[in-house]
């Protein structure tokens, strides 16, 4: 690459990284809430002294409600009427940091929270300076004892007079994060206990949902443990009534077993009342309950953030200061005086005036009959109806205010990725634009166009995968047409074998919204054992030959190279299989029973050490290969060398293959056949120039990260294999795991298509269209979010896709679209 256009390349990149790091500030800041404690105390008596609020991480509606639920002494106190069922709605984004905020001070989230959550060790997320009930009861005395997610240490430091944290992230563990949570209940329960509020998080149940998802087989026993666990502390509340417990899910999780977008699943958590006290409301209700609306909304739903005056005002406390909830009017009956439920309604009400009055500058000034404030004024003597509407249209009001966007940095950040897109342009225009044919020319700037106008759609942005496989399947059979024209038959008959391929991969996995948890290719051979079992094994077997021919054939003495190629083979499978087994899918009864035989059970640390052999052994075949291919290259002659090259590419892309293959669910295994048969064709074909070929690669790289079962909303980040070889929690492990992962296809691609035998100037014209396709992106999606900022779905669907563009354009682009790409070349081409 010239110094010019290396000089050219860096600009445009430090140009695009600035731009979305100052639109992502503007549009990320952090929320301004009102300082202080709340002081204005509930005119009516307390109901309850104690507390136990028991959260059970990703508790969605159905693991308690529905008939398929397993927690059957909870029904019991449905029934008897001793406890309140609700479904409460989790504001997405729907993962534990933003959703304990919530659940705590009652206030709306930062969306940047989603984010944030991720790091164990931020600091910048803390409540300790802000209203919540757990600050109004410290503030009163209060002991607070906590036990599970260390998430609420890290929100509440120094709040806890004793506590136990346990890391929410290692999802591999389905037992001990509950059980030293559990084990301290026995003391806890006892007589001599000596707390106020008792926490604990439960997490266990969510880490079955991100492994093997919400049908998993050990999802039955999980809510029986729960069930168990709840039995214990009820039977203390019923020694001592003045005890409130209250147990409710931070989230739900989607038909994967995923959370943190805005499906009903995701954000249909269960919330239910508990005391012996709740009886004299006479709401005894009927179990199994079926769904009022839609599949998750049993009973009746309210909003998470109601739970915060409620709980406020039963046990005595002024409501928090930013709590935008209202009072679960279902509990007013424990106060058997009309004042003391009409003083409950008016503190709430007051409350969250102060905040419309924050918030709308113009609230206090109304004066006609009917505005907000003459409601407001008239309170002391209205009607409960009209007091519960007011807090209602209060809610709602505050609810929707947008975030306080900083316009000066979101401007700043759009211009400089208008520059970054010009640079962008200008390298293609004067390094690879001429060299292309008018037919990829033209193909490449329409899928730009067209990938660039669909991120101002909320329904292409969450569908973007049909974007990818429409193009793509356009693309190839337009090459078909054009090697049949000038009577490449072969090529034709090829590329179309590559286009059925592409269809197979379009229904491996169900990616987006509109279409998310129906039936795929995926879905069908997790069905049948037997014959996905078969499936990768031929996967692994096509790699084992790939590996022994490319890499060890004719390079160790006797029987070893064989050995070798099967050794690094079958570790990856048992591994792979071992896991499957430990997430509870189905697996052939005579192969669970070989890998106890050989000693390799599906237990953690097992699993640790195979996957820990499996990085081992790819790491060893590449150097290997490395070593061979360049010590031998000398002494051979030029069709040697020829002969050499080709094998070393092929053994590279199917080594990669193999190694990611690693990262990846049990029924996706299949895919990486299939991408090593793409891979292979496209070198065979000789009718398509190498323009072309980068074309398809390029369009393969971005299908393939959906492919998968990717998609543009954060649930879809699937942490299953995020700690394979791990033993404890490593943010910079888990987040290079999960990386690897999440985009394991594009990575293959990037290696792939430096393996296509190009030249200099195509390896950077490769490079510079890789960059015009993130520059596009990047600024499509900030002026998405910049004009849309008000739309409805800007949470939702907009501002997940910014995430997933900044990690795109900052980590996929440099260090694998461009760096990884010029590494392998120079690799390839200097053998």
């Amino acid at each position: 690459m010239k110094p010019a256009l290396i000089c050219a390349l860096v600009a445009c990149l430090l140009l695009q990284f600035a731009g979305l790091a100052l639109f992502a500030k503007g549009m990320f800041p952090y929320k301004v809430i009102l300082p202080g404690l709340a002081s204005d105390e509930v005119d009516a008596p307390k109901v309850f002294d104690k507390l136990i609020f028991v959260v059970i991480d990703a508790l969605r509606s159905d693991f308690v409600f529905s008939a398929q639920s397993n927690m059957t002494f909870l029904h019991q106190l449905i029934i008897s009427g001793c406890a309140l069922p609700l479904t409460a709605y989790s504001t997405p984004p729907t993962v534990t940091l933003p959703r304990l905020k919530g659940l705590t001070t009652g206030s709306v989230p930062n969306f940047l929270d989603a984010v944030l959550n991720i790091a164990e060790s931020d600091t910048s997320s803390t409540l300790a300076t802000q209203d919540s009930w757990l600050a109004q009861a410290r503030r009163a005395g209060k002991r607070i004892h906590m036990f599970g997610d260390d998430t609420w240490i890290k929100l509440f430091p120094d709040f806890f007079a004793a506590a136990d944290g346990t890391t929410s992230f290692f999802v591999s563990d389905f037992t001990e994060v509950d059980n030293n949570v559990t084990r301290h209940l026995d003391t806890e329960l006892s007589p001599s206990a000596e707390w106020d509020f008792l926490v604990l998080h439960y997490l266990g149940l969510d880490h079955i949902g991100h492994k093997s998802g919400p049908q998993s087989v050990h999802m039955p026993a999980k809510q029986a443990e729960m069930d168990d666990i709840l039995r214990r502390i009820y039977q203390y509340a019923d020694s001592n009534p003045e005890t409130l417990v209250v147990l409710c899910g931070d989230h739900g999780m989607n038909s994967v077993g995923n959370h943190g977008g805005s499906s009903e699943g995701e954000t249909s958590a269960a919330m239910v009342f508990m005391s012996p006290l709740l009886q004299k409301l006479d709401t005894a209700l009927e179990w199994p309950a079926a769904p009022i609306s839609g599949q998750f909304q049993f009973y009746k739903t309210i909003d998470q953030s109601d739970l915060v005056p409620t709980i406020s005002s039963l046990l005595g406390f002024p409501i928090p200061h930013n709590s935008l909830g209202h009072f679960i009017e279902e509990l007013l009956p424990l106060w058997s005086n009309l004042e003391d439920q009409r003083a409950v309604l008016l503190s709430n009400a007051n409350e969250l005036a102060r905040l419309m009055k924050s918030t709308f500058s113009g609230f206090s000034k109304s004066s006609k009959p009917g505005d907000m404030y003459c409601v407001y004024e008239s309170l002391p003597t209205a009607s409960f109806y009209t007091i519960s509407r007011f807090i209602s249209q209060c809610q709602s009001e505050l609810s929707s205010v947008s975030s306080n966007y900083n316009m000066n940095y979101m401007l700043c950040g759009l211009i400089f990725a208008v520059i970054a897109l010009g640079a962008a342009v200008y390298m293609y225009l004067s390094h690879v634009y001429t060299t292309f044919s008018r037919f990829d020319s033209l193909s490449f700037a329409l899928f730009c166009v067209l990938f660039g106008a669909a991120m101002f759609g909320s329904s292409f942005v969450e569908e973007e995968h049909w974007i990818w496989y429409w193009i793509g399947s356009l693309l190839i059979l337009c090459y078909i047409v054009q090697c049949a024209a000038n009577g490449n038959t072969n090529d034709a008959v090829l590329l179309t074998i590559v286009l059925g391929i592409f269809r197979i991969l379009r229904r491996w996995n169900q990616s987006g919204q509109k279409y998310a948890g129906s039936d795929d290719i995926a879905k069908y051979l997790a069905q049948d054992s037997a014959f996905l079992f078969t499936v990768n094994c031929a996967t692994y077997g096509l790699f084992l030959l790939i590996v022994w021919r490319y890499i060890y054939f004719k390079n160790m003495p006797g029987m070893l190279d064989a050995a070798s190629a099967s050794i690094v083979t079958f570790t990856i499978f048992t591994f792979k299989v071992s896991m499957a087994i430990a997430l509870g899918e189905e697996v052939p009864t005579i192969v669970v029973e070989v890998l106890e035989d050989l000693g390799l059970h599906a237990v953690q640390p097992t699993l640790v050490q195979l996957a820990r052999y499996s990085y081992f052994f790819i790491a060893m075949t590449i150097v290997y290969a490395l070593f061979m291919y360049k010590t031998q290259m000398g002494s051979l002659t030029e069709l040697g060398k020829r002969q050499k090259q080709f094998d070393f590419v092929h053994g590279l892309v199917g080594i990669t293959a193999l190694g990611l293959s690693i990262q990846s669910r049990y029924s996706n295994i299949p895919v990486w056949g299939l991408f090593y048969i793409l891979y292979s064709i496209l070198y065979q074909v000789k009718g398509l120039s190498n323009s072309s070929k980068m074309i398809i690669c390029l369009i393969l790289g971005r299908s393939s990260f959906f492919a998968f079962g990717n998609s543009n909303s954060l649930s879809s980040i699937d942490l299953s294999n995020s700690y394979n070889g791990i033993d404890s929690y490593s943010v910079i492990l888990v987040g290079l795991l999960t990386f690897i992962g999440t985009y394991a296809g594009p990575i293959f691609w990037s290696i792939s298509v430096s393996s296509l035998g190009l030249t200099m100037d195509e390896e950077d014209a490769y490079i510079i269209l890789s960059v015009l396709v993130h520059s596009t992106e990047a600024i499509c999606v900030c002026l998405a979010c910049f004009f849309l900022r008000s739309h409805l779905f800007i949470w939702t669907v907009f501002s997940p896709k910014l995430l997933y563009a900044s990690v795109w354009e900052i980590i996929q682009q440099p260090f694998f679209d461009i760096g990884l790409v010029a590494v392998t070349w120079r690799i390839v081409s200097s053998i």
